[in-house]
């Protein structure tokens, strides 16, 4: 996915370079102005995607050249955050009237920054499709098995379309576990990713009999073409061809190839009733609450909930001050018959205790879909 461009205006030589360092490292394209007229001539030339505005500049100040940035065909509807050391509400006032769409202090944490950027940058039109990421604490808690079976079972809960992204990099086992050879992959489309349309897309996409559609992203054992960014113009097309996706995220290894789940309607976050896995998840909430992805939409779900010696549902919800939103119950031998025949349990044995658990998650889904 190409950088987004910010252009950042300040007569500080110091704080360009600072605000350079962070904004490349956040993975932005960066150009700088010295000051208001080189802004003017930078907006022109450069089109950013957004603009960092200090207020207190030689020549011509912030709110003046927000005013005329306004009146350039290019700068009509370009995101504008004012940075200022000054923190009173007149400043703040005044700069969104100048046409400001937000007013930052100077002295405000990196993290803040960076936050209000990607808010101002994010699409305004919701995708069409209900996304459900599903990301596991540790590798082996099932994450992939709750994604086939939770996308059946949506197909199941009514007359809608049901996409299987299998985001689980460099190889996920969906199309393993449905029976299903992949003919092609997104891998093979990496070069064309910022491309991709529903045409491409479909030459991906395997159909199972349930009614579902996979979506296979690599084949490959041990690397991928694909990068974390990749996800976003995958997601924007295949939301235009179907009411929902389920995404198997794999497991929280690589933060960053979490952040670009930030899209999608909830993310089911599973853990299973032992404690290695429960540190893991502690850790990992502690990094969500610092970068604040989610929010409410991250969802704890309990697998093999009641398993002997296991830890008891009430006893994590106090453990990771999370409320546990579904628990699943333990049925190794009719999950592992399930894997081995390629049929999914909602299919194989619908009237298990672990099938239901499953079906009324969807259900709950879909309500809230609506």
């Amino acid at each position: 996915m190409a950088k987004r461009k910010i252009l950042v205006v300040d007569d500080d030589a110091d704080l360009r370079r600072l605000m350079s360092l962070t904004l490349g490292m956040a993975g932005f394209d960066v150009v700088t102005a010295v000051d208001g007229e080189d802004a003017l001539t930078k907006v022109r030339a450069e089109r950013p995607d957004l603009v960092l505005l200090d207020i207190m500049m030689p020549k011509m100040d912030g709110y003046e050249t927000c005013r005329r940035l306004r009146k350039l065909p290019e700068g009509a509807n370009i995101p504008v955050i004012m940075l200022s050391a000054a923190d009173q509400v007149t400043d703040k006032v005044r700069g969104l009237r100048a046409g400001a769409n937000d007013y930052i202090s100077k002295a405000a944490d990196s993290r803040e920054i960076l936050a209000r950027i990607e808010a101002h940058l994010r699409p305004t039109a919701a995708r069409p499709a209900h996304i459900t990421g599903i990301l596991g604490a540790k590798s082996g808690v099932g994450a992939t098995i709750l994604a086939v079976n939770l996308a059946i079972a949506l197909q199941q809960a009514g007359d809608r379309s049901v996409a299987l992204l299998d985001w689980h990099l460099p190889m996920g086992d969906v199309s393993t576990m449905l029976g299903l050879t992949p003919r092609h992959t997104l891998d093979e489309f990496a070069t064309q990713i910022d491309e991709l349309d529903a045409q491409m897309l479909e030459q991906v996409m395997l159909r199972h009999p349930s009614g579902i559609q996979i979506i296979p992203s690599s084949q490959s054992l041990d690397t991928t073409a694909l990068t974390p960014d990749a996800l976003d113009p995958v997601l924007d097309v295949a939301s235009r061809m179907v009411n929902y996706i389920v995404i198997d995220a794999g497991w929280a290894a690589d933060t960053a190839w979490i952040q670009p789940l930030e899209v999608v309607d909830e993310l089911l976050f599973l853990v299973t009733p032992e404690l290695s896995v429960l540190r893991r998840t502690a850790l990992y909430l502690e990094w969500e609450r610092n970068q604040a992805l989610f929010g409410d939409r991250l969802r704890l779900v309990i697998n093999r909930d009641g398993v002997d010696g296991g830890v008891p549902a009430s006893e994590i919800e106090a453990l990771l001050h999370v409320k546990v939103f579904a628990r699943l119950p333990e049925d190794a031998e009719r999950v592992m018959f399930s894997i081995n025949q390629g049929t999914p349990l909602v299919q194989s044995a619908p009237r298990s205790a672990l099938a239901r658990s499953i079906s009324r998650l969807a259900r709950e889904l879909v309500k809230s879909s609506e």
